[in-house]
C-alpha cells in the first residue's frame, strides 16, 4: 500500500508538471480529467490490492509501470528529455576513447 500512495502522489506531480509552461507564456494546471482518471485509477488499483498480499504486490508494481509509462509518454517526457539535453550541453564528451 505504500507504492501505491507513493506512485499516486508521483503522479498527480507528473501530471501537474507536465502541464506548467512557464516559458511559453502562462501557467496552466492540467483539466480535472486528469486528475479524476489518476484517482480512478488509483482507486482500482487499491481496490485490486485488498483481494490479498500477491494481489497487493501486483497493484503496486502494475502502479509502478503505469507511472513510468506516463513519465515516458505523457506530457512530461518531452519537458524531461529537454532537460536533459540541456545537461549534456554544460558537460561535452570527449572525442575519443580513453587510452
Amino acid at each position: 500500500m505504500k507504492l501505491l500512495a507513493a506512485t499516486f502522489l508521483a503522479m498527480i506531480a507528473v501530471n501537474t508538471i507536465g502541464a506548467l509552461d512557464p516559458f511559453g507564456g502562462g501557467v496552466q494546471l492540467p483539466s480535472p480529467r486528469k486528475y479524476i482518471a489518476t484517482f480512478l485509477l488509483w482507486s482500482i488499483f487499491g481496490f485490486a490490492a485488498a483481494f490479498g498480499r500477491s494481489a497487493a504486490v501486483l497493484a503496486g508494481r502494475l502502479s509502478a509501470v503505469v507511472l513510468l509509462t506516463a513519465m515516458v509518454t505523457g506530457p512530461f517526457g518531452p519537458k524531461a528529455v529537454a532537460f536533459l539535453n540541456g545537461v549534456t550541453r554544460f558537460f561535452p564528451a570527449e572525442q575519443g576513447g580513453t587510452s
